[in-house]
């Protein structure tokens, strides 16, 4: 049957490459259907205060292929902060997932996106050698809200940027 609103949280369902769809979708969904299956909980989000958990999930369509399974983002939200890399059962197939937030509040595809962005800022940092990339002190609860109000501030004629963050609940 149909679930009421208060039932349910929003939650980013993030396709892998071999799907019809692609990108990250936000979907409704019921707290005590996905609160039970198995997840892991991304380093990077507990560091800037977001515990965000990481469920697998079933592909929209069959996929005879290995490399249907790729998920670049499942890399982002799994990386070591201290090594840069991604455990290998999360670099190799993760297929798609669905991301949620530890405390059951609502989670979107644009909240999924802004947390992937900072993410893929940070990438970089692991390149530079001068000065070392320190976790503790870059990847703080303090940076991501840095993060995330530049951009959300528009630059005057830039206003096709608002449309990225249209349904934002972080």
């Amino acid at each position: 049957g149909a679930f009421s609103e208060a039932e349910t949280m929003k939650v980013a369902r993030l396709y892998c490459s071999g799907e019809k769809n692609n990108g990250a979708r936000t979907w409704k969904w019921p707290f005590r259907l996905i609160v039970d299956r198995p997840f892991a909980v991304s380093p990077i989000s507990e560091r800037i205060g977001l515990p965000l958990h990481i469920t697998r999930w079933e592909p929209e369509i069959t996929l005879h292929s290995s490399v249907g399974l790729d998920n670049l983002w499942a890399g982002h939200l799994m990386m070591d902060l201290k090594t840069g890399r991604v455990p290998h059962d999360w670099h190799n197939m993760p297929g798609p997932l669905i991301v949620w937030r530890q405390d059951g509040g609502d989670f979107s595809a644009d909240d999924l996106c802004l947390v992937v962005c900072y993410i893929d800022g940070l990438l970089q940092r692991f390149t530079e050698e001068s000065p070392p990339f320190d976790p503790d002190t870059e990847v703080t609860p303090e940076a991501f809200e840095q993060f995330k109000a530049k951009e959300l501030s528009v630059e005057e004629g830039d206003t096709d940027r608002t449309k990225w963050w249209e349904d934002l609940n972080i």
